[in-house]
């Protein structure tokens, strides 16, 4: 019979039989041609003799569908039929397994990769109580007694399940579940499935293969749902199967699951390097986060980060568990940002990882092209000591692990790092001893100590830091940062010297606990804002015992002994400080900005010249002083336009001198020294004062 149609109808009729031909059951059938004929009587001038020819087609698409799905159950009986004893034995056992629904799961880490925080969890089949059964047999067959669908509904149910009723284990972290591409679900189960994820639509991401063989129809259907739903989808195994741009641009998930094939042994490979580079790059194109899967060792996880990678899944950050982790180890979590600060830095950095009790020797790690020496967790309990010589500068740093609890000798090293990053980084909780032995240096950046961390200073060496970032500190914390324990009791010299904008000597910006025992430490600071010992905005408790201070800071604003902004508490004794400050407004001991400043000065040699706008050589220079002075040799040599000696002129001031000899040379135009009130005792000698040229007493 010959048809007579338009361009329109063919179009319409071949698109149907096209879809038919990719059919897998009557369902879909039944579905496409509710379509295609809705189309074809909406769009086209339809003739009877095309009706005829659209419903032979039909006919025949229905007849396709039902003889493979014949051939199907054929060939399925035919290779159950052909399994042999053993293979049986295991295929019951699945059966008996999908029955009873004895599915376990267990969680695998995905991880930050900028932070190594873990950022969210994949939940891994696992079946309960069955030796020997792997979930790849399980899928295997169950495929083969055509029961993926049971596996689907099963996953979707006991996962959902576990975050709608112990979602505490999560820690707020979505879960991602693994879903089998192709399978068909009834609308009851749907129903239940699609209610929970519509109420965990922010707690979980959907996995599916990007092997798929979806036609458009059924993308689209996938999309739809998902997209109705606001779940986030992950396209796992990417890089296998039928990868490539244009089928990436069809799903455009929220993430992309990097294949483990193309991951194994990347280092070494420039064929996957290339391939690896190029998904990530498209990923961030498109606003894709691009999720390394499968990263087992550190080569691996160094590769990856360096090529940008948002997440990192694998046995090397965690292993699967049924216990759900709330942190990865810490010496992983430290490596990983290690690898993000090079590749921001743009430099490579290539890790020395300690042995416990190891003598580390720097000049053999120059020639191998070493940046970083990395003290782990495993070294706790013991003294790792890091080598090198007077006249071998390095480029090489050293950090601590999270955690570590024992000793670090430095010994004749010359340590550096690029700007911003620390020479010596001590890990976050960590209690580190560090022991200087001989005459080491320090360039450009200091020693890092976190807030909740604690770091000793031991030994007989010395050490010379210099500094040369825009905000600076040399031992403690930057200036947005409060700085952990720092306890010195070394009977060693160490000397810090910066030009720069604003800093931190020793301390940092927000203040912690500060205790000096011993030692001698020569100062020189010059800039916008510059504090030698203490801290920029918080507030400041010292204590200063048995040590010589020599100190020589200028700047805008100039704190020696104390706080720019804080409040400071002071005590010295049995010390040596000699400081010398210039700059607009300058304070030897106490505070510029504080509110409040309460001072000891106990057997103490203390000389200090300031010759600055506005100054308080010590006390508070905008809020009240307190000032107890014992048994002390004090000399104060100052010149100023709003000067005082003792406290400032805008607070109130207390002051008591005991048995000390104070002699103070000054030029102001307050035409006094302090407000405080001085009454003279036998035990309170008075202080002798030259003032603007002239000789008094207070």
């Amino acid at each position: 019979m010959n048809y007579s149609c338009n361009e329109k109808d063919l179009r319409v009729i071949g698109s149907f039989a096209e879809k038919a031909s990719f059919a897998k059951n009557e369902r879909d059938l039944r579905q496409a041609e509710e379509e295609y004929w809705n189309r074809l009587s909406r769009e086209a001038q339809t003739e009877e003799s095309v009706i005829d020819l659209w419903h032979n087609i039909v006919a025949m698409s229905f007849d396709l569908v039902r003889h493979k799905a014949a051939s199907a159950d054929n060939s399925r009986a035919r290779r159950i039929l052909d399994l042999g004893p053993e293979e049986r034995e295991i295929f019951e056992q699945v059966g008996d397994i999908i029955d009873e629904n004895a599915f376990t799961y267990h969680f695998q880490p995905i991880v930050d990769a900028s932070s190594g925080e873990i950022y969210s969890y994949e939940a891994l089949m696992r079946p309960e109580g069955r030796e020997g059964i792997t979930p790849y047999t399980i899928l295997k067959y169950a495929e083969l007694s055509d029961r993926l669908g049971e596996i689907e509904k099963l996953t979707f149910l006991n996962v959902l399940g576990a975050v709608e009723n112990e979602g505490g284990r999560f820690f707020g972290r979505p879960v991602f579940i693994n879903s089998i591409p192709n399978v068909r679900l009834s609308d009851e189960v749907s129903g239940r499935i699609n209610a929970l994820l519509k109420k965990h639509s922010g707690d979980v991401v959907v996995e599916i293969t990007e092997g798929a063989e979806y036609d458009e129809y059924q993308l689209s259907a996938v999309k739809e749902r998902y997209g109705v739903l606001d779940i986030k989808l992950a396209i796992d195994d990417y890089g296998t199967g039928f990868s490539n741009v244009k089928n990436l641009l069809r799903y455009m998930p929220e993430y992309v699951k990097i294949d483990r094939e193309l991951l194994s042994g990347i280092s070494k490979d420039l064929k996957k390097k290339h391939f690896v580079r190029e998904i990530v790059d498209f990923c961030h194109d498109n606003g894709i986060l691009a999720l390394a899967e499968g990263v087992e060792t550190s080569e691996e996880l160094r590769t990856v980060i360096l090529f940008g990678v948002d997440l990192i899944q694998g046995y090397y950050t965690a292993r699967p568990s049924a216990e759900v982790i709330g942190s990865i180890p810490s010496e992983i979590k430290q490596e990983i940002v290690l690898y993000r600060q090079e590749r921001q830095d743009g430099k490579a950095k290539q890790i020395y990882k300690s042995a416990p009790g190891e003598h580390v020797m720097l000049e053999r790690l120059v020639k191998e092209s070493y940046s970083c020496v990395f003290v782990g967790e495993e070294c706790s309990g013991t003294t790792v000591t890091v080598m090198g010589r007077t006249n071998l500068d390095t480029d090489i740093h050293i950090v601590t692990a999270p955690g570590f609890q024992g000793t670090l000798a430095i010994e004749n090293v010359h340590l550096s790092n690029v700007k911003g990053r620390p020479c010596i980084d001590i890990g976050e909780g960590s209690r580190t001893e560090l022991k200087i032995i001989g005459e080491s240096r320090l360039m450009h950046t200091g020693i890092r100590v976190p807030e909740k961390s604690a770091l000793m200073v031991t030994g007989q060496g010395s050490v010379f830091i210099t500094l040369d970032g825009t905000d600076y500190y040399g031992i403690g914390n930057d200036l947005s940062s409060r700085n952990g324990s720092i306890t010195m009791c070394h009977n060693a010299l160490i000397e810090m010297e910066s030009i720069s904008q604003s800093g931190v000597l020793i301390g940092s910006g927000l203040g912690g606990e500060i205790s000096i025992n011993s030692g001698k430490y020569v100062l020189r600071s010059g800039g916008k804002h510059c504090v030698g010992i203490g801290a920029y905005n918080g507030d400041v408790d010292l204590r200063l015992r048995e040590c010589d201070i020599e100190a020589n800071i200028s700047g805008e604003l100039v704190t020696v002994l104390g706080s720019m902004n804080g409040k400071a508490h002071i005590d010295i004794r049995n010390s040596s400080f000699r400081s010398h400050a210039s700059g607009e407004v300058g304070v030897a001991i106490g505070t510029v900005r504080g509110s409040f400043a309460k001072i000891a000065v106990d057997c103490t040699n203390t000389v200090m010249t300031l010759l600055c706008d506005d100054l308080a050589a010590m006390g508070s220079f905008d809020g009240d002083s307190d000032i107890v002075i014992e048994r002390a040799l004090v000399r104060i040599n100052a010149g100023g336009n709003d000067a005082m000696a003792f406290g400032g002129s805008k607070g109130e001031t207390s002051l008591i001198i005991h048995y000390a000899d104070c002699a103070v040379n000054f030029t102001t135009t307050n035409q006094r020294i302090t407000k405080a009130v001085f009454k003279e005792s036998s035990d309170m000698p008075r202080c002798r004062v030259i003032l603007n040229g002239e000789e008094t007493y207070l």
